[in-house]
C-alpha cells in the first residue's frame, strides 16, 4: 500500500461509487442533522475510508480475478451485478447494488457472499459511534481508521 495504489483505487471509487448515497443510507435518520460542514468532511472521511479498506483486502493477495456471472435488473432504478472473485485459493461471491445517477450506474452497496451487506454493516457500525460521540467522533474514528 502506497499513495500511487491509494489514488489509483481512489480514482476507481469516484468513477464508480455514490459514496454520497452510500452515506446517507449508512448515516440513515441522523442525515437530515447533520450540517453541512460535517456532512462534506463525514463524505471525504468516508470515501477514503472506502479505498483504504480495498487496499487492505486485496494487498495481500496474489493473484486475483473477477468473473462477471450476470446483472439482474431491480426494477427500473436498481441492478445487482454478481460477480465470481477468485482471490489465490478462495472464490467469494460478491454483489454489487447499483442506481442509475447522471446518466451513469453507481455502486450503492457490496453485498458478500449474498447476503452481508457492507452498508447494513456500515450503519450497525457508524451509528453506534454517532450514539456515543456524536458525528464529529464518527469522523475522527474514521480518520483513525484510515491511517496505512
Amino acid at each position: 500500500i502506497n499513495n500511487d495504489s491509494f489514488e489509483l483505487i481512489q480514482n476507481v471509487i469516484e468513477e464508480v461509487y455514490d459514496s454520497e448515497k452510500m452515506g446517507k443510507m449508512i448515516i440513515g435518520k441522523n442525515w437530515e442533522e447533520i450540517n453541512t460542514s460535517e456532512r462534506e468532511k463525514f463524505l471525504l472521511v468516508f470515501e477514503r475510508f472506502i479505498v483504504v479498506n480495498y487496499l487492505r483486502r486485496f494487498s495481500k493477495i496474489n493473484q486475483l480475478d473477477f468473473d462477471h456471472q450476470k446483472i439482474q435488473m431491480i426494477g427500473n432504478k436498481f441492478r445487482l451485478a454478481k460477480f465470481l472473485l477468485k482471490a489465490d485459493n478462495e472464490i467469494i461471491q460478491l454483489d454489487y447494488l447499483l442506481h442509475h445517477k447522471n446518466k451513469r450506474w453507481k455502486i450503492i452497496d457490496v453485498i458478500i457472499e449474498g447476503s452481508i451487506s457492507e452498508v447494513v454493516t456500515k450503519k450497525a457500525d457508524f451509528n453506534k459511534i454517532i450514539n456515543e460521540k456524536g458525528v464529529l467522533g464518527l469522523i475522527s474514528n474514521l480518520e483513525l481508521r484510515n491511517s496505512f
